[in-house]
């Protein structure tokens, strides 16, 4: 079930708190391993340039699932939303056309993912004292991302500096 009233609280909703920020930093990539011959399976090519993790450390190519990097661009608006408080976050120190450029890629991101998933799930409306409203609840079968997450935490490659999980997932 998906409780999404308009006023419903979350510990990902509201005004910027240090408690959002908090929750919303948890939900940050990881680095997993890929290994090579996950690539074919993944329809991508050894052609490309992509990050490889050093053979003492294992091997293969560095890489997260997507729905981090959807998670992060989602972030990324809701504090474009609430700039005046986000003012000096170091998302928005580029230049504004470089800062702009970015959301355009995140609202882009999030709606072709929307697009490509595409729930059927219908939204139903209630009468409510004269006004027509819509019951943003929803019934759906939805993944356990909590499992997801515990997962990708436990393939995160390991050999310090940026290969390592982020500081704000290691203390979570």
């Amino acid at each position: 079930m998906i409780h999404n009233d308009l006023y419903r609280p979350s510990e990902y909703r509201g005004a910027p708190s240090q408690a959002i920020d908090d929750a919303w930093d948890k939900l940050w990539m990881v680095p997993l391993r890929i290994d090579d011959q996950d690539l074919g399976r993944l329809h991508l090519t050894s052609h490309k340039n992509w990050s490889r993790i050093p053979d003492e450390m294992g091997g293969g190519f560095r890489g997260y699932p997507i729905v981090f990097h959807q998670l992060h661009c989602l972030n990324t608006l809701r504090k474009a939303s609430y700039r005046e408080h986000y003012q000096n976050d170091k998302l928005f120190k580029d230049p504004p056309s470089v800062s702009r450029a970015h959301q355009d890629h995140c609202i882009e991101m999030i709606r072709q993912q929307l697009m490509c998933s595409a729930e059927m799930v219908p939204t139903l409306t209630f009468e409510s004292d004269g006004h027509t409203l819509p019951d943003f609840n929803a019934v759906q079968v939805c993944r356990n991302f909590d499992r997801l997450k515990a997962w990708t935490e436990a393939n995160v490659i390991h050999g310090g500096g940026n290969w390592d999980l982020p500081a704000n997932i290691a203390e979570a």
